[in-house]
């Protein structure tokens, strides 16, 4: 008697702790709202735009979108316009599309595109970070709010937000089941559709494509300078000599111009790349327009750039992508900064020269580098 309730409180215990463990495993936060059912059930044909990049990865405003996308197609709740169709469609009318759509913009696009909702939205966080139980885990954590327009009243008819952080999914499945959470919320407000959507889906986009509307993208005010004034005579006025060095002011060009005068080897802080190729993310081309302002008024200066990856790869695969990143930096420098080629040499090591062990995603992303080396003509 006494080991048949000792073995139903061990299975008891074992089913708790399965619980907590799942449980911790992974952990989702989310609010929904919804603003009016009736406007939400008349909205049937619903465009889903670029949503608004606020994350370092390239492409985490896209990649949202298209899941919502999916998940409206398997819901057959809406008629959808997909975000890529959207851009191709108002880059036709040359309509210039802002990385944040407001719900006013929203309902003028609406307005533009035949359509009776629009979706638009955030990612706030799309990455993988090291766990705080494990040393070398990582967790993948996706973050994100969405909101539906109708066109019709230009009021927010459904808003959501959503977060989650797991230790079992890879990055991408979480965001799928970011998304699969979220929507189920959406469309369990709607009945279900008796109307044939991929006919009405089609009438909207015939509709679209015979409306001649046109529409001007807001440019930004010019701000007129005053006029210089009248050159006065050589006689009152004697030319002052122009200064030798020109002074930088913003932090990031002293410090690099002070790593320049010490002569040694240091890493460019900053400059990335697209996930496993040699382009330029657009901020790192923003800090080589810095570089390159005191390259020019350092002509004399000679540098080696060198490339460097983890150890994730094929030897030989790390060591063509170590150089032909390099190679990059120095075609930016040449060809959008004027910087003469004969100054700059590159080469390329692969994962040969980690700077930290290659354990996590952390390190891996310190041992993707570019270094740069003072070969001569240090500055004064």
């Amino acid at each position: 008697m006494n080991k048949r309730r000792i073995s139903k409180r061990l299975i008891l215990v074992l089913l708790i702790g399965l619980i907590l463990l799942s449980s911790s495993c992974s952990r989702t936060y989310q609010r929904d709202y919804i603003n009016s059912a009736p406007q939400l059930d008349a909205i049937r044909c619903v465009a889903i735009m670029p949503f608004e990049n606020l994350t370092e990865h390239q492409n985490a405003g896209k990649i949202i979108p298209d899941l919502i996308a999916t998940e409206c197609y398997l819901s057959r709740k809406f008629c959808i316009i997909e975000r890529a169709e959207v851009q191709r469609t108002l880059e036709q009318r040359n309509i210039n599309l802002p990385q944040q759509v407001d719900p006013a913009l929203a309902q003028k696009l609406g307005e533009i595109l035949g359509v009776e909702g629009i979706i638009i939205g955030s990612v706030s966080e799309y990455r993988d970070r090291d766990s705080p139980y494990e040393f070398d885990v990582e967790e993948p954590i996706v973050g994100f709010s969405a909101r539906l327009v109708s066109v019709k009243s230009g009021a927010v008819v459904w808003a959501s937000s959503c977060g989650r952080v797991s230790q079992r999914d890879p990055l991408n499945l979480t965001a799928q089941t970011v998304v699969q959470e979220m929507t189920d919320c959406l469309f369990q407000q709607i009945p279900d559709r008796t109307t044939d959507l991929e006919k009405l889906c089609r009438k909207k986009r015939e509709a679209v494509a015979q409306k001649k509307i046109t529409y001007v993208s807001p440019k930004p005010s010019v701000i007129k300078k005053p006029a210089p004034p009248p050159p006065q005579p050589a006689s009152v006025t004697a030319k002052k000599p122009a200064p030798a060095r020109k002074t930088f002011r913003r932090k990031e060009q002293r410090e690099f111009l002070a790593k320049l005068k010490e002569g040694s080897r240091f890493v460019m802080e900053g400059v990335k790349f697209a996930a496993n190729t040699a382009v330029l993310t657009e901020k790192s081309k923003q800090i080589l327009n810095y570089i390159g302002d005191v390259l020019r008024e350092y002509p004399e200066v000679k540098i080696r750039i060198e490339g460097h990856t983890d150890s994730t790869g094929m030897p030989e695969e790390d060591l063509s992508l170590s150089l032909n990143r390099a190679e990059s930096v120095r075609n930016y420098l040449v060809r959008n900064l004027r910087i003469s080629a004969d100054a700059l040499s590159i080469s390329g090591f692969g994962g040969d020269k980690p700077i930290v062990p290659n354990i996590n995603w952390r390190n891996r992303d310190k041992n993707r580098r570019v270094e740069i080396f003072v070969v001569g003509g240090l500055p004064d």
